[in-house]
């Protein structure tokens, strides 16, 4: 066996060597020790024990294990030591019991002993900790005395848990004593905080008695007390508080100290923050938090309890989080540390807690501690524990882990309270905290609760009758109980009891709570809840009974706390049965409740401020105890009012209120006589008789309040119209959308939902309605709903099935009947709705009157003028008048809902005594002093608007019942209507019995012009409703009107049809007779719906359809009248109708799918001629439609054949696709038969206008047809794909290519991307008309064979030449500049740098020199001489740059190695190849052109599978377009970088940067005083004067660049871009110079402020030009605002700095130049300086006039005396523009051939110069006075004519461009010849004309035409090219 050694050291401290087996147990070596040292020291009472290491906690060694259990190692060290000690143990009262303690034993066993040896009952919630500690200290239950190494012999024992407190009781006198000290502790520590007063007072005034005794008067005085031993700190400076406190203490006079304790701990118990254990800790942020920001950890407070921890607000101690103890899931922690981890049971975490801490072993020790005792009370043993090790913690503040007490949450999951139901009840107090815990659980509602399924609502109704019935029987032996002796009851009987009123009131909410869950009655909730709080009320106060009490005053008001009870259980009652008052009158009840309690407060608060001034002490203490006991005893007797105001329907609910009344009545009358008795001053007493006047008016309005209660049902809140409004649009979008299947979800859901609302509130309706009415609006009800119920399945199927014509048909069909129910439901509902809301808002508008009223009365005391009191007081009077009218009048209106007449006589009243509110309303809002506080204002305010809201509605309510007379005039009208369908329907008869005869002398026109004025007498009758329906007038008149016209039209139809022969004539003309009828019903209907709507604009247009269809049924009778071939239309109708019933995919043929779409072609294009022609007839010839509409039928029948073929031949989704177009098609052609109908008969305007439509809408349906056909094979298509990519495949081989230079290839990509965007556009259109597409795609393809032989030239172009000499020095010469830069003041290194800089730059000049010697062509001039230029601006750099280098003076070196620098770009840029492309561009353009030809070969690809019907290649048509877009974008950004203006852009952005940088600097080096600025050698004056011309340059070529970057010209572009650039440079040298000569800082600053601003603005322009597309005015906007706003920047510095003589100056010059150029146009013209054709002079002339200058112009005009800097600007650019309009329009005045046009051009040019002059000249004078508002008045209005005249100089230029008038000419001739040609209907001729003119006839008719086309185009090219030819003529 192997053996160690073993360091043993002993009490005395000698340490001892053992030799010793690690296998044997170490009792062997307990043997060993005491065999060989003896005595004492081998006593059986000792072990082995092992101190703490780093590795290991200190730990007792057990006898049976072995050395190497514990891992024990050679030469540990263990300690000899005895177990038992004795040990001191102090309580909290700081006593004190010696204990032998086992040291080796858990400390849950040394509590146990303590509490036995205390006598102490109950011990599982104490433990024990160091003396003095804090949390931290507490002793580890599990682990033994010795293990926690304490170095002291005393520990203190204290309850740390408190989870079972109701178990303190006075059995436990031990335990309560402990309790009670540990409360007062925490108390005086501040831990309870925050806490009310009046519960601090209670609690210390307990403690008073326990430590002083009963009240004595003569100890128990102000001073006696010290305030620190019985109040925290913080309530110590309340200066009143003792006063209060001896006050209560007097009030527990004869109260035993056990007694006190006991009533001490149950105040405690019931505080907020009793039982918390409190941590002060600083919460962090995890570490691996994914917010990037990380705060700082800061404070907080972590408080624990029995079932929540909280992370409460270290200052304000707010409870800022909440986690109950059943989510903790995990916790770590370390010595620093603590991270707490929360979530569900069996989910991810939801949150994690992170906190710094050192009492993290504390904080988990408490929390398991409370899960343990939770766990063993449920029979769960186990609880988490820490769960990472301490490494884990530290790296990353993370938990993980497994909760172990899912068991706990799992147990209370489904509970239908689940906090009430998981507390111990114990007593009185723990039942009051559960009913309070009940209380507030009830009003949450029915959230998350799902009722439970083994009981039916009966079932479980009579559950809560048999709790009711358990309730009232506890309850009465409570009452018996304490009224036995209210002093000294027995107190646990008492809580045995409230245990089981606990459980019967827990019983009856959840019976309330299921039953409301399956009924949705949800007012059981809260009657459930009024019961608890009247028990928990009632508890309180038997809680509150204690010795010495007035035992009187206590029985009083436990009498009204019982009736509270009975009044909470009947209203309960009552709601279980659904017994409920109307809702306006519990809202008129609760505020006369309120009004009542208000009076009951104004009079105890007026006796209780009496009271002082009484000398006599018992009286004044007499007078105090009589005020407090009416306050308590009418609140309880308020309660109850406020519990049954729901329910006062019943007649028994109704005696309880009178109890309640009476109770307040005679508690108010013994105050008064009270006070009375006590012989107050007449002040004082006056005070009080007045607000008891108050109250007994109070109590008999609400007492007569009483009896105009309804039983609930219509609350006057029903809106009928609203939902009704809901429901006609959304069938109106039913209609709109009946063709996209998808679109009819949205419309149909609303409609539902509307129909949903209006079944509801119709049966809510019938309710409160006579029988009658009842079973109309039922069957209403009923109706509406089984036809949306149809409508909605009809919907169904059609979504299912698109085909589904019959579906489609029943959908239409029950929309028609919705609005019909509809209309029936508002018609029936309209008078109970009506009457039902008159008595609802009449009582809601007296209710918010009291309101008002109350709160005015209240705020009384704020007004101190006593006239304004009298005001108030007159007010109150003559309001209570009103109110009492009004109340009177509502009696009988409640009792007699359905009599019109009592409704009437209610409406009388109310419309009497409306002024009356409205004054009050007034007369309230005027007195501004009313209120005290700002929230008594708000609440006035409130209170003033929802009375101005409900008097609103009141009077709306009374015009509606007013409306009711009108309905019954509406209703009879509507009567006379159904009389005229029968006299229609017997006429019909008549007809059909050839019983129609004329009357002697009557004859057809006179008939005719009888029914031609009926129904202008009916079509103006329906105008006039109809526009007085969209005003919201009266519709009676109107619809009798109608009716009235209706029964003349009827009669002058009988005669009509009398005088016709033909029985078919008769019959359509009744048959249009009664389809008038019926339409002018609608339309009546849809008057009365929208006319109370009238804003409603789907209403409005369901009015204007419904108009226009009996207008147009109107034109039918007429033309059936008339006989205008209304026959032959009719019969193509029908012709109609049955060919769309033979559309088929199923007929037999042998044609192929190719053969029978050609043939449909063809037919179609007959079709759309034959409809030309039948549209014609009806616009000029009416006779001819006849027979227009026959050959139209024929031509249908075709048509439908050659469909049927198509579509039996094609594909199933082409099939089905055609077959719909073809239907819809169908229906268009019978809508515009029916229109040409009414065309016929009557030729108004609105007739055409529609057929013009129609006809539009027939040409589209038609197109849709050819388009549902597809394309059934594409072979172009396909050979364009085939080329494209042919083309891509050979991109890159260049054999044979000529190389292109970069302009060349930039022109080339830049046209094709042009032509690119166009031919997509037009292959995306052609996807929808197959007949296009292989047109579009061989295009596309010759388009990407041109882009591709583009990007091979651009290849052969690229290469990477060697660098040349010249390159290589500028490189080299660059390199020493930006050395020098670099270290400028190294003197020998930059002497060295600039020997070699001059060594470049000679080289330099010689390599330029022998470059500029080889370009010899004429061509090549320009390009030497640029060369030349930029060589000898870097000798001379490189000069300066030496003299610099000798002197070394900064800044002059810096600039110098700038200036070389910026000379050596130059050279670089000017000896290069501009028209080279590098590899890398030349690469990119072939990857991008390969891209664009593969996505164009994508886009034809799918767009030829969507023209032939395959829905699913849309989306891919999408996505290659998409693509295809994609790449051309990428294409364009490639070609723009070849673009030598972009580059220019570039580098002059990169200039402005680096000149904004170098200010920047500056700006710097002045603020740390390190600027070192050379002096230019002139004034401050020189130096601004060349700062301002500086900027006006600037801003000349910002305006150049913009004019460049918008027109697209590359030359201008690098041009204006380079002048920028020099501005730039200018700019930032005399900013320099004028920091340099600036006098004080301030100044310098501003100058380097406006330098760096205007950088800025210039950056920005720049960056916007360089993205400008001039092709795009959306691109173009962009930079035209960047270059306003740096014109804008510019204008405001110049303002600044230039005076107003110098500005002056500037316009002057302007004025001189305009002057000057303005005198050439009335100069000679000559011919030797014209350079450019008609069109281009033309051209710039209108744009200069009509853009540039007029916008330049305007905006001068425009300007202000903010920023007059502005004006030298646009004056400038205006001086800069007008010399080119000049030239432009001399150029176009000389070459027009047009002697006339010439005069006009130069005409209108002189007026618009001088129009320009004038604007200029009053620039000048606002210039010299800028505030002058009338020279700014001047400026504005010189500008307003030269928009026209710029018009009128256009208008010039156009008529001199003689050959555009020529053309314009032709394309008319052409278009009139094409005109003819269409109205020949050359293809309907095609099918018809041997029926009519033989085939001669009909070439005859081709030919004339075509050679009249002919003829045409030759003039038109003749007139075109000056060139005269014969005419032709046919005869």
């Amino acid at each position: 066996m192997a053996a160690i050694n073993l360091r043993v050291k002993f009490e005395d401290q000698s340490i001892k060597t053992f030799r010793f087996s690690l296998d044997a147990p170490l009792g062997d070596l307990l043997l060993d020790i005491k065999e060989k040292v003896g005595g004492d020291k081998g006593a059986r009472d000792h072990g082995l024990f092992q101190p703490s290491t780093k590795e290991t906690p200190a730990r007792w060694l057990r006898s049976n294990r072995p050395l190497k259990y514990y891992g024990i190692v050679a030469n540990d060290e263990v300690e000899y030591r005895k177990k038992h000690k004795v040990m001191t143990i102090r309580l909290v009262d700081n006593s004190a019991k010696s204990v032998l303690v086992d040291t080796s034993r858990p400390v849950r066993e040394v509590v146990q002993k303590v509490a036995d040896k205390i006598f102490l009952k109950r011990c599982a919630e104490y433990s024990l900790r160091r003396t003095g500690g804090t949390q931290a200290e507490w002793l580890d239950s599990s682990r033994s005395i010795g293990e926690h190494e304490i170095q002291v012999d005393e520990l203190v024992f204290a309850k740390r848990f408190f989870n079972n407190d109701l178990d303190v009781d006075k059995d436990d006198p031990v335990q309560l004593h402990l309790v009670y000290i540990q409360a007062v502790t925490s108390l005086l520590a501040g831990d309870y905080e925050p806490m009310l007063r009046q519960e601090l007072i209670d609690l210390a005034a307990v403690q008073i008695q326990i430590v002083t005794g009963s009240h004595d008067p003569n100890k128990h005085k102000p001073g006696f007390l010290d305030l620190s031993k019985y109040l925290p700190a913080a309530w110590l400076k309340d200066k009143k508080i003792e006063a209060d406190l001896l006050a209560e203490h007097k009030r527990l006079s004869g109260m035993s100290e056990l007694d006190a304790k006991y009533r001490y701990v149950q105040l405690a118990r019931v505080l907020k923050n009793y039982g918390r254990t409190l941590f002060v800790v600083l919460e962090a942020q995890d570490k691996n938090s994914r917010v990037t920001k990380i705060k700082k950890p800061f404070e907080i407070i972590l408080a624990i309890n029995k079932e929540n921890i909280e992370k409460w607000d270290a200052e304000t101690r707010e409870v800022l989080k909440q986690w109950p103890l059943l989510t903790v899931r995990r916790w770590a922690h370390t010595t620093a540390t603590l991270a707490l981890e929360f979530g569900a049971p069996g989910s991810a975490a939801e949150e994690t807690l992170f906190m710094h801490t050192t009492e993290g072993s504390a904080i988990t020790s408490l929390i398991a501690g409370y899960i343990d005792i939770m766990a063993e009370h449920r029979g769960i043993f186990t609880s988490p524990r820490d769960d990472l090790d301490e490494t884990q913690l530290e790296a990353s503040v993370a938990v993980t882990g497994t909760s172990t007490i899912t068991n706990l949450i799992m147990e209370s999951k489904g509970s239908a309270f689940p906090r009430t139901q998981q507390l111990t009840i114990e007593g009185l107090a723990s039942t009051i905290r559960a009913l309070q815990t009940l209380s507030s659980e009830l009003a949450l509602g029915l959230e998350s609760f799902s009722a439970s399924h083994t009981l039916t609502s009966d079932q479980w109704s009579d559950q809560m009758t048999a709790y009711l019935k358990n309730l009232d029987t506890d309850l009465q032996k409570m009452l018996s109980l304490v009224r036995s002796d209210p002093e000294k009851f027995d107190r646990n009987q008492a809580d045995k009891i409230s245990r089981s009123l606990n459980a019967q009131i827990l019983g009856l909410s959840i019976t309330a709570k299921n039953i409301a869950a399956i009924t949705g009655n949800k007012s059981l909730l809260d009657g459930a809840r009024n019961i608890s709080d009247a028990v928990s009320n009632l508890l309180s106060l038997i809680e509150k009974a204690a010795p010495g009490m007035d035992v009187q005053r206590f029985l009083n008001q436990l009498a009204e706390a019982e009736k509270a009870v009975a009044a909470a259980a009947a209203a309960l009652e009552q709601e279980r049965l659904q017994h409920f008052a109307d809702k306006g009158f519990e809202v008129l009840m609760l505020e006369c409740i309120a009004d009542v309690n208000s009076g009951i407060e104004t009079l105890v608060d007026a006796a209780q401020d009496a009271a002082p001034t009484l000398l006599d002490v018992g009286v004044r203490e007499k007078l105090e105890d009589e005020a407090g006991n009416t306050r308590a005893t009418a609140g309880w007797a308020v309660h109850t009012l406020t519990s049954l105001a729901p329910v006062m329907v019943d007649p028994k609910i109704q005696g309880l209120v009178e109890n309640s009344t009476n109770t307040i009545t005679s508690s108010a009358n013994r105050l008064v006589s009270t006070a009375r008795a006590a012989n107050l001053e007449k002040k004082h007493q006056n005070k009080i008789d007045k607000p008891l006047k108050r109250l007994n008016l109070s109590i008999k309005l609400l007492l007569d309040v009483r009896a105009i209660v309804e039983t609930r049902g219509a609350e006057g809140e029903v809106d009928l119209e609203t939902p009704a409004s809901l429901l006609l649009a959304a069938l109106a979008q039913v209609r709109k959308n009946i063709d996209v299947p998808n679109d009819l979800v949205t419309p149909t859901r609303n409609a539902v939902n509307a129909t949903n609302l209006i079944v509801r509130d119709t049966k809510t309706l019938a309710d409160v309605s006579d029988e009658a009415t009842q079973d109309r609006l039922m069957k209403a009800a009923k109706n509406i709903g089984e036809t949306m119920n149809a409508l909605l399945e009809n919907t169904k199927v059609y979504f299912k099935d698109t085909m589904n014509m019959n579906a489609k048909g029943d959908i239409l069909e029950n929309a028609s009947k919705l609005e019909a129910y509809c209309q029936d439901i508002l018609t029936d509902a309209g008078v109970t709705a009506a009457l039902t809301a008159l008595r609802y808002t009449a009582k809601i508008s007296v209710a918010r009157t009291i309101k008002l009223l109350n709160l005015s009365l209240n705020a009384s005391p704020s007004i101190k003028d006593k006239e304004a009191k009298a005001k108030l007081d007159a007010i109150a009077l003559s309001i209570a008048d009103n109110i009492n009218a009004m109340i009177v009048a509502l009696n009988p209106a409640a009792k007699k809902p359905n009599d019109i007449v009592v409704q009437k006589k209610l409406m009388s009243v109310i419309k009497t005594n409306l002024p009356g509110f409205h004054s009050f309303l007034a007369d309230i809002k005027a007195m501004k002093k009313l209120g005290r506080s700002a929230e008594e204002k708000a609440s006035l305010a409130g209170a003033s608007d929802s009375l101005s809201e409900a008097l609103g509605l009141l009077e709306k309510a009374c015009k509606t019942v007013g409306n009711i007379g009108s309905m019954n005039e509406i209703e009879e009208a509507l009567e006379d209507f159904v009389a005229i369908q029968v006299d229609l329907d017997a006429a019909m008869f008549a007809a059909d019995q050839g019983l129609l005869a004329a009357l002697p002398g009557q004859t057809r026109e006179n008939a005719l012009e009888m029914l031609s004025l009926a129904a202008r007498s009916l079509a103006k009758t329906l105008q006039l409703m109809t526009d007085a329906t969209k005003k919201s007038k009266q519709l009676s008149n109107h619809v009798r009107d109608s009716a009235a016209a209706s029964t003349e039209l009827t009669a002058a139809v009988r005669v009509m049809a009398s005088t016709v022969a033909d029985r078919p004539t008769q019959r359509r003309i009744v048959t249009s007779a009664k389809n008038v009828t019926t339409g002018t019903l609608v339309l009546v209907s849809s008057c009365r719906v929208l006319v109370v709507d009238v804003k409603n604009e789907e209403k409005i247009k369901a009015v204007d359809v419904d108009h226009a269809k009996v207008r147009s049924e109107l034109a039918t009778l007429l033309a059936a009248a008339k006989g205008l071939d209304a026959r032959e239309c009719d019969e193509a109708i029908a012709v109609f109708v049955a060919e769309s019933a033979k559309l088929t995919s199923n007929m037999p043929t042998a044609v192929t799918f190719k053969s029978s779409s050609d043939t449909l072609v063809a037919i179609a294009k007959a079709m759309a001629a034959a409809i030309s022609q039948l549209v014609g007839n009806a616009r000029s010839n009416p006779r001819g439609v006849g027979s227009a509409a026959k050959i139209t039928s024929v031509t249908l029948t075709q048509l439908v054949q050659a469909i049927n073929a198509a579509a039996s031949t094609a594909e199933e989704q082409v099939s089905k696709d055609l077959l719909a177009a073809s239907k819809t098609f169908i229906e268009k052609l019978t809508d515009l038969m029916q229109t040409i109908k009414r065309v016929a008969a009557s030729r108004d305007a609105e007739s055409m206008n529609q057929l013009d439509a129609d006809h539009r809408a027939v040409t589209e349906a038609l197109q849709a047809i050819l388009a549902a056909l597809g394309n059934a094979s594409s072979p172009e298509a396909d050979d364009a794909i085939r080329l494209i990519m042919e083309a891509v495949q050979n991109l890159d081989n260049l054999d044979g290519v000529d190389g292109k230079g970069r302009a060349e290839v930039l022109d080339s990509f830049s046209d094709i991307h042009q032509s690119l965007n166009a031919i997509i556009h037009n292959l995306i259109l052609s996807s929808r008309d197959p007949s296009k597409m292989g047109v579009f795609s061989k295009e596309a393809a010759a388009t990407i064979a041109a882009l591709i032989d583009a990007a091979r030239a651009a290849s052969k172009n690229a290469g990477s030449p060697v660098a040349s000499p010249v390159s290589t020095a500028i490189q080299d010469l660059i390199k020493c500049c930006e050395y020098v830069l670099k270290y400028p003041t190294e003197e020998q290194k930059v002497a060295g740098v600039t020997k070699k800089a001059t060594q470049c730059c000679s080289l330099l000049v010689n390599l330029s020199k022998q470059m500029a010697l080889k370009l010899t062509a004429p061509e090549d001039k320009p390009k030497q001489q640029t060369i030349l230029r930029a060589a000898k601006a870097v000798a001379q750099g490189g000069s300066h740059l030496a003299e610099c280098a000798t002197t070394m003076k900064l800044p002059a070196l810096t600039d110098a190695a700038k200036a070389l620098m910026g000379f050596a770009k130059d050279l670089d840029e000017a000896c290069s190849d501009g028209n080279h492309i590098d590899n890398s561009s030349a690469q990119r353009l072939s990857a991008s052109s390969r891209t664009v030809g593969v996505g164009v070969a994508d886009v034809i690809r799918a767009a030829a599978l969507v023209s032939s019907n395959k829905k699913e290649a849309a989306g891919e048509l999408r996505k290659a377009h998409g693509s295809l877009q994609d790449a051309l974008n990428t294409m364009a950004a490639v070609v723009r970088s070849l673009n030598p203006g972009i580059l220019e852009c570039q580098r002059t952005e990169e200039k402005t940067q680096a000149s904004s940088t170098e200010m920047d600097a500056i700006s710097l080096e002045l603020a740390a005083g390190t600027a070192n600025l050379a002096n230019p050698g002139k004034t401050h004056a020189e130096v601004q004067e060349e700062y301002v011309a500086a900027l006006k340059a600037l801003g000349a070529d910002i305006a150049a660049f913009t004019t460049a970057a918008s027109s697209g010209s590359v030359d201008d572009l690098v041009k204006t871009a380079k002048a920028v650039q020099k501005a730039i440079a200018t700019l930032e040298s005399v900013t320099r110079n004028a920091v340099a000569t600036s006098a004080t800082s301030q100044a310098q600053q501003q100058y380097l402020n406006h330098t760096k601003n205007v950088l800025d603005k210039t950056l920005a322009v720049i960056r916007a030009g360089k993205e400008t597309d001039p092709t795009d005015d959306e691109s173009i906007e962009p930079l035209v605002v960047a270059s306003d706003e740096a014109a804008k920047t510019i204008g405001a510095i110049l303002a600044s700095l230039q005076s107003n003589v110098a500005l002056v100056g500037d316009i002057d010059k302007v004025i001189a130049t305009v002057t000057a150029d303005g005198k050439l146009l009335s100069s000679k013209l000559d011919q030797n300086l014209v350079r450019k054709r008609y069109g281009q002079y033309k051209e710039d002339a209108s744009n200069l006039a009509t853009k540039q200058l007029t916008t330049l112009v305007q905006s001068l005009s425009m300007s202000s005396p903010d920023n007059l800097g502005q004006l030298g600007l646009q004056a400038k650019r205006i001086g800069d523009n007008f010399p080119s309009l000049v030239a432009a329009v001399r150029g176009a005045a000389t070459v027009t051939t047009d002697a006339h046009a010439s005069q006009e051009i130069l005409a209108a040019s002189k007026t618009f110069a001088d129009t320009i002059l004038r604007v200029l000249e009053q620039a000048k004078a606002f210039a010299k006075d800028a505030h002058n508002p009338v020279a700014m008045q001047k400026l504005r209005a010189s500008n307003q004519t030269l928009p026209a005249e710029a018009a009128k100089l256009a208008d010039a230029l156009r008529r001199g461009a003689v050959g555009e008038i020529m053309c314009e000419n032709a394309i008319a001739s052409i278009q009139t010849s094409v005109g003819q040609i269409n109205t020949s209907s050359i293809f309907a001729l095609r099918i018809h004309s041997e029926l009519r003119h033989g085939f001669g006839v009909w070439i005859k008719h081709i030919f004339r035409y075509a050679v009249m086309a002919h003829l045409v185009l030759i003039e038109v090219s003749s007139e075109v090219l000056n060139a005269k030819v014969p005419r032709l003529h046919l005869d």
